[in-house]
């Protein structure tokens, strides 16, 4: 009887190790499935969070850069209807400050000697300081704005445009000290050109609106304008001052493919590895600005629910497998009750 025993012991083992075996090479199937699907799944959905993510934040700041537009619409009627009286152009000027927070500056510029009783130069330029709105005439030989950008550059192309930002520095003109941005639109009388209504914009409230938004934790916004300059970027010693080109922190190749594509005003993803790490960018066009966005996330931070709950399981089936192996080991070895 001893013998049988031993012989009956052995071949419970035997089975329990084989059924043991079975178990493992299904679970370690079943967990490269899941693993694989589930992956490509997750991925695509936190990607999909980081694309809508950047569409909301677009919509925001354009939703704002319209109101700027409609001001722009609604004064020039205004504007084109009193022509007779010049000074008039002050009070709308400081108008379009009081109905728009957002904008800090606005001018109304004429062509040379446009107004008989005027000089060479009239603009009436209204600005903020603080909670004040203050207004005056801008225009001398030393702030010549006929060859400035925010003049030059509608009149050339006989349309609205929003330009690059800039800041005005030793012009003669009045100095602004922030960076901002100018939504310029050419006047016509009769289809001949008379002058250039131009609302400005600060490039800190773009930053702020841009920045404010992280799908992720560890996860950043920048934006260029058209040759590729930063008008937003986490490095504030790259705003106005470096371009995408210059981002060493995205990985040479990428930034200049995805350089390239931006300032064309493309949208798409890439993704690039840095420092053993993957990042993933998502970029578009800033609507009629010619400028773009991108964002740029860790590959981490969009993996991150994903690699806990892959975690979390492998820890629960391992587990259950080594109290399937004791089992396994000592149950056939336990003597049966006499």
């Amino acid at each position: 009887m001893g013998i049988l025993n031993n012989i009956r012991r052995r071949l419970t083992v035997t089975l329990s190790l084989w059924v043991l075996l079975f178990v493992v090479v299904v679970f370690s199937v079943v967990l490269f499935f899941f693993y694989s699907f589930s992956q490509t799944a997750i991925k695509n959905e936190a990607m999909e969070k980081a694309e809508k993510t950047l569409d909301c934040t677009l919509l925001r700041v354009e939703k704002i850069l319209d109101e700027v537009v409609i001001a722009e619409h609604n004064v020039r009627w205004l504007v084109l209807r009193h022509l007779s009286t010049p000074d008039s152009m002050f009070i709308y000027s400081k108008e379009i400050l009081k109905n728009n927070p957002n904008a800090i500056g606005c001018s109304i510029a004429f062509e040379p000697y446009y107004f008989s009783n005027k000089e060479k130069w009239f603009s009436a330029y209204s600005y903020n300081v603080g909670d004040t709105i203050l207004t005056e005439q801008e225009g001398t030989e030393r702030y010549d704005y006929y060859t400035l950008e925010w003049y030059k550059k509608p009149k050339q192309l006989g349309k609205s445009y929003w330009i690059d930002p800039f800041r005005e520095v030793d012009t003669g003109g009045i100095e602004v000290s922030e960076i901002i941005t100018s939504y310029c639109t050419p006047l016509y009388l009769d289809k001949k050109f008379i002058g250039v209504l131009s609302i400005d914009v600060s490039l800190e409230w773009l930053s702020e609106h841009i920045s404010s938004t992280k799908p992720y934790p560890n996860s950043y916004s920048l934006m260029i304008d058209t040759s590729g300059r930063f008008i937003v970027h986490p490095d504030s010693t790259l705003v106005f001052y470096g371009t995408i080109f210059d981002d060493n922190s995205i990985d040479l190749d990428t930034r200049m493919k995805m350089g390239r594509r931006m300032i064309a005003g493309d949208s798409g993803y890439m993704s690039y590895e840095k420092d053993g790490k993957t990042y993933f960018i998502f970029f578009k066009p800033l609507g009629t600005t010619g400028w773009s966005v991108a964002m740029v996330c860790p590959e981490s931070d969009v993996l991150g629910n994903y690699n806990r709950i892959l975690m979390q399981i492998a820890i629960i089936t391992f587990a259950g497998l080594f109290l399937l192996i004791i089992l396994c080991l000592v149950v056939p070895g336990r003597k049966p009750a006499s």
